[in-house]
Formats: structure tokens, sequence, C-alpha cells
């Protein structure tokens, strides 16, 4: 009887192990063939240029570079004055190519900054089969500041990080590799790549999504490796000291401000030089507050991030 019992249990333990790891198999490839399905190539926007924007579009000069295996398209936008004191790197959130934000753009070389915008990989101009994940826009900042770098920062002498949403992520993040960044400003920020891949998936099914959790990581940390996958945008301001601009629409239906986002796990103020309450009348998009209803910039938020990085350069050239 105690035989029997035993080869019971060693049959239904056996079958347990074999269902636990059938399903593993299932999930690890459900997670993969989803995931990837998440970040599909985006080609841009068809866009018709008025005046204006044709002419910012033609004084602006191509600069390529690597980031990985992937040949990557980058564009440096002098500004309106002529001067060569203020470089911002605009860094562009999911499913966004060069040309959607050239509004914004303008604003900043009208008020006297020099912009380096580029494609991420997979997107617009750049290489990529697709965006690959979503700490590669990490990973392509990285080798943008890298290139700039070699390049003497293209003659400017200060370089600021802009980034909105996925790119207010990296913006954040990117201080955590030492480059010698004055300011940045983030807005509508995701705070980590686990909280932007896990977001969406929560949004759906509610808390459950977590038992998936481990294989998510996993899988992010085979694409890109352990470091930047675990580095968080709120980790890397506190670890860098750099002056910061969290800004975040009240009304952000994508990322809310209670959850997931960098405003949402900020708190040593220290390092925040400013965290204001920031809303448009674009309430349901969130890119919406990088708008006005025209379609162009929205002239208060520009305003408010260039205020701003007038502030940071004045305290770093005074050594405060």
């Amino acid at each position: 009887m105690a035989n029997k019992t035993k080869r019971i249990f060693k049959r239904v333990l056996q079958y347990t192990v074999i269902i636990a790891i059938t399903f593993l198999i299932i999930s690890a490839g459900a997670t993969k063939v989803i995931y990837d399905l998440c970040f599909p190539r985006y080609e841009g926007q068809d866009i018709l240029f008025d005046e204006e924007l044709t002419k910012l579009q033609e004084e602006r000069q191509k600069a390529e570079f690597y980031s990985g295996e992937n040949l990557l398209a980058g564009y440096l936008y002098s500004p309106a004055d002529g001067t060569k004191e203020n470089l911002v790197f605009f860094v562009l959130g999911m499913n966004a190519a060069v040309n959607d934000y050239l509004w914004q753009v303008k604003s900043f070389t009208d008020n006297g900054y020099g912009v380096f915008i580029f494609d991420p990989t997979g997107c617009g101009e750049s290489e990529g089969k697709s965006a690959v994940g979503f700490s590669q826009i990490l990973l392509d900042l990285n080798a943008a500041l890298d290139f700039a770098e070699k390049e003497q920062n293209f003659g400017f002498e200060r370089i600021f990080l802009f980034g909105h949403s996925r790119g207010g992520y990296a913006a954040c993040c990117a201080l955590h590799f030492g480059h010698d960044i004055t300011a940045v400003a983030s807005v509508n920020g995701i705070n980590s790549a686990m909280e932007g891949v896990m977001m969406p998936a929560a949004k759906v099914v509610g808390d459950i999504a977590y038992s998936n959790y481990p294989l998510l990581w996993l899988y992010q940390v085979g694409l890109f490796g352990t470091e930047a996958v675990n580095i968080s945008a709120a980790q890397a301001l506190e670890e860098s000291k750099t002056p910061a601009l969290i800004i975040h629409s009240a009304e952000d239906e994508i990322v809310p401000t209670n959850r997931f986002s960098i405003i949402s796990h900020v708190e040593n103020t220290e390092y925040l030089t400013e965290i204001p309450e920031y809303d448009t009348d674009n309430k349901d998009s969130h890119a919406g507050i990088l708008f006005d209803k025209d379609g162009k910039a929205n002239k208060e938020l520009f305003e408010t991030v260039t205020h701003f990085f007038e502030k940071a350069a004045k305290a770093a050239e005074n050594g405060e």
C-alpha cells in the first residue's frame, strides 16, 4: 500500500513539474510575442510644413551616429540668435519621430537654444526593424551623448536634456551614466522600464499582470542588460543631484500622476528645483501638453522650461 502511495505521489509530482515547465515555456513565448508587438517600427507622419518650419528644416544639419548596430539620424538646429551657448537634447517618446515635434524644436531655437534631436531606433529615418523595447531609448540617448562629446558638443558650452514620456524617463536616467549635464526637464515622464511595460498591462487586466513580472524583467534584461532595466528616473536624479524640472499634466490618462510616473516617486526636494502642477486644454492627450490649440508648441510650457534652464545655467556659472 505504501509503495502504491509513493508511486501515485511520484506520478503526480512528475505531472506537476511537466505542467509547470510547459506553462513557463508558453508564458515565456507569449511574453516575447506580446512584448515585441508593443514596439513596432514607426515611420512617422506625412506633414505639410508651413513657411516657418520649411526654413527650419532647410537650415538644420544632419548628424548620424550608431546605437548598437543601427545607424540613427540626428539633426542639429541652431539658435535663432546665432549663439552657441546652450544645447538641448530633445528626447522623443513612443511612436514619435523628429518631424512630429518641429514646433517644439522651433520654440527652443526661438528662445536662443540649439537643439539636437534624433529619430530613435526603429523610427523615422533611423535604422531598425522595430523600436525593440522600452529601454532602447535610453541606449539611444546614451549613444547620442557619447557622439556629441566626441564632437565637442558641436561647439556649445552647456548641455540640457528635455524628454517627453518615454523620453522623460531616458532624459533622467541618462544622468546615471556620468555625462556633463547642466539640467534636465521631463514632461509626463515614466519612472522606469519595468513600470513602462507593466503600465498598459495593469490597465487592461489589473494587478494580476504582475504575475508575469519576472518573465518581463528577464526578457528586458536579455535585450538591454541589467543596468538599463533596473535604473529608475527617481534614482538617477537622486544620485546625480542635477537640477531637474519634473512636469506632469494632472489630467494625463496614459501615465497617471499617482502611479508609474516620475512625479509619483520623487521625494527629496533638494535636487528637484521645481515640481509645478501643470495642465493645458489638451486634458485627454498624453502628448497634448506639448501643443497649443493651433497645433503649435505650448508657449507657456516651453517658457517654463527655458526659464528653468536659464536659472540652472546661472547657478552652474556661480558654482552653486
